[in-house]
C-alpha cells in the first residue's frame, strides 16, 4: 500500500454502517469501479431491494458472553 492509500486507509472498527463502508471505498477506488460497484441496471430495481433487505438486517452485539464453545464452521451443500 502505498502512502496516499495508507492516509486515505479506513479501520474496519470506524464503519459503523453500510453508508460508512461506501464513504470509504469511495475515496480510495477510482471513478470507474466505484460506480460499477455502486450503480445498478436499468430502473434500478434489484438494488432498491437489496438496500431495502438490507436496512432490516441488525447486527445485536453479544457482551460479556461465554464464548468458549463457540464456533465458526459453517456446513456447505
Amino acid at each position: 500500500m502505498d502512502s496516499t492509500s495508507a492516509d486515505r486507509a479506513v479501520r474496519p472498527e470506524d464503519l459503523r454502517c453500510l453508508a460508512d463502508a461506501e464513504r470509504a471505498a469511495a475515496a480510495v477506488l477510482p471513478a470507474a469501479v466505484r460506480d460499477f460497484v455502486a450503480g445498478g441496471s436499468g430502473a434500478e430495481v434489484t438494488l432498491d431491494a437489496n438496500r431495502t433487505a438490507l436496512d432490516r438486517v441488525f447486527v445485536v452485539p453479544r457482551v460479556l458472553r461465554d464464548v468458549s464453545g463457540c464456533t465458526t464452521g459453517t456446513t456447505l451443500l
